[in-house]
């Protein structure tokens, strides 16, 4: 009897081991789809990441939704848009699916994506680059924006009946 209860606890043993190879492994609940990751690289126009860090969030966020690994890249030295150049072209060549580039001087740029033969899809956000390179211009109107927030001001001064100078 001692010899079956002691054949049967490494019979247990064995099993619960084999169980957790195979559920450890995902052979037993695995995702039948292949998920492909897209690789963007965003290369913006400043030395640190200070400024960008809600932006970066909201970027890490998306990343995880929508299978993409993102590179964020800073400059070494502040305002070079030769170096920015040379980061598209590392990341052109590295296989980036998507560039989104904060560009540091629009006319250098325009005229630097120029000797580009390919590049992949181009975003670029904060100004406007007149290149055929750029697929993408992501802008905001800093008058129109300056105008709401004015009116908005006079119409709460008005509600407290203050005097606008």
């Amino acid at each position: 009897m001692e010899k079956l209860q002691k054949y049967g606890f490494i019979f247990m043993l064995a099993l619960i081991f084999i169980l957790y190879l195979v559920s450890s492994t995902e052979l037993i609940f695995s995702d039948d789809a292949d998920h492909e990751i897209y690789n963007i690289s965003v290369i913006i126009d400043d030395t640190t990441d200070s400024t960008w860090q809600n932006y970066k969030k909201g970027m890490e966020q998306a990343a995880m939704d929508y299978n993409v690994d993102v590179s964020f890249i800073t400059l070494y030295s502040e305002q070079n848009a030769s170096e920015q150049l040379d980061f598209i072209k590392r990341e052109a060549q590295a296989d980036a699916e998507a560039i989104v580039l904060a560009a540091v001087d629009s006319v250098e740029i325009s005229s630097g994506l120029k000797t580009f033969n390919t590049l992949p899809p181009l975003v670029v956000i904060g100004t406007e680059i007149e290149s055929e390179k750029v697929n993408v211009s992501i802008l905001s109107n800093g008058r129109e924006l300056g105008e709401k927030l004015g009116n908005l001001i006079v119409e709460d001064l008005k509600k407290e009946d203050t005097k606008v100078p």
